[in-house]
């Protein structure tokens, strides 16, 4: 499972050193994902869930261990280099959405792309493929039409609920064509219905842009609508049925 256009992760290892002894959080972690698979990661609080997804997102460093994605080690890449990844390649959606309160959906939408500054916007528009009149300002518009809120393009986060902010991060996520795509607990903050209508959509939009989605939860009716569940426990992952 997983080659030159997946993502894996080996021998992953986290430990914290405290004053009285290092806090072991992971042990020894792998994990590999094929494009356009699902993967829950299941596991009590504090069992490493976050920690393990920060890893894969190179939002820290694991002690021991690497991680490779389309095939490029990410432990060997420098600090630009990492940037650009967790800006082209890697998605996130957080149990909170983190909208910035003074830009509306749209922009928080473009918030991604508008750090690539204009020229580089543009190459990124050519390198993903867009329509030929397409711009990343049509895809916004696009995303936002695909997960429901395509008359809702200038509401600012105080004016839709939290459901609807939920779709608005999801599109944002989605606005680079990520190939890994990691949401840590994306479903936590809502109510069942609103729930169920997230998963449905995160799942559908993942497929539909053939990203690997990995998502930590303590939701066992959302683990069971991924194509593979895993538990984490004692610092390992364990294959779920």
């Amino acid at each position: 499972m997983s080659g030159e256009r997946g993502l894996q992760a080996e021998g992953i290892r986290k430990v914290y050193p405290t004053r009285a002894e290092d806090l072991v959080v992971l042990r020894s972690v792998s994990i590999a994902a094929d494009a356009g698979e699902s993967v829950a990661i299941m596991g009590p609080s504090g069992s490493g869930k976050s920690t393990l997804l920060n890893i894969l997102g190179t939002l820290e460093f694991p002690t021991e261990g690497q991680v490779r994605l389309d095939g490029e080690e990410l432990g060997r890449l420098n600090e630009w280099q990492l940037a650009h990844v967790r800006n082209r390649r890697i998605g996130f959606i957080f149990q909170d959405h983190h909208l910035l309160p003074q830009c509306s959906a749209i922009e928080n939408v473009l918030v991604p792309t508008l750090a690539l500054g204009r020229r580089a916007a543009a190459a990124f528009s050519a390198e993903r493929r867009l329509p030929e009149d397409g711009t990343v300002m049509q895809r916004a518009r696009a995303l936002l039409e695909r997960v429901g809120l395509g008359d809702r393009l200038d509401h600012r986060p105080s004016e839709l609920s939290g459901g609807v902010r939920q779709r608005v991060a999801i599109a944002r996520a989605l606005i680079p064509r990520p190939r890994l795509l990691l949401a840590d607990e994306p479903t936590g903050n809502l109510d069942r219905k609103s729930a169920d209508g997230i998963a449905t959509l995160l799942l559908e939009l993942q497929r539909d842009e053939g990203a690997i989605l990995i998502a930590v939860t303590h939701s066992l009716e959302l683990a069971r609508r991924f194509s593979r569940r895993l538990a984490l426990e004692d610092g390992t992952l364990i294959e779920q049925p």
